[in-house]
């Protein structure tokens, strides 16, 4: 394993915590908004009414608990592959953004996993 000095293994570090909190940023859930203006556009795409007040508070709540970028994924393809004459479920969303939603975390993983690695690394030294 190479040895690294200790100010580049601090640079490495403030790096690495800068890049997972824009990482954080980027992941973070969509807009209530944004998830209120899917709907609808949705509703309108497959010719279907929203749900009332409750029923859309229940999707959004359900729905921002994905990362952003999955949500966005869920939503293309449930233009694309959405068959039924119903709204999809929270549930159908979560399933259409599975595949991003693990990509997301692993490289979440790996971001938190490096940074542990480095300040370690740097606890050794002093």
């Amino acid at each position: 394993m190479e040895r690294h000095d200790y100010a580049s293994l601090q640079a490495g570090q403030r790096s690495l915590e800068r890049t997972i909190e824009r990482f954080d940023q980027f992941i973070e859930p969509a807009s209530e908004a944004e998830i209120l203006e899917t709907l609808r556009a949705l509703a309108d795409t497959f010719q279907l009414t929203v749900p009332d007040s409750m029923g859309l508070e229940l999707y959004v709540a359900a729905l921002r608990t994905l990362p952003r970028p999955a949500f966005i994924e869920a939503r293309k393809q449930l233009v694309l592959h959405h068959k039924y004459m119903k709204l999809p479920y929270p549930a159908d969303f979560v399933a259409a953004g599975q595949d991003e939603a693990s990509k997301i975390k692993t490289v979440d993983t790996v971001l938190r996993t490096n940074l542990i690695r480095v300040t370690n690394a740097l606890l050794e030294r002093t």
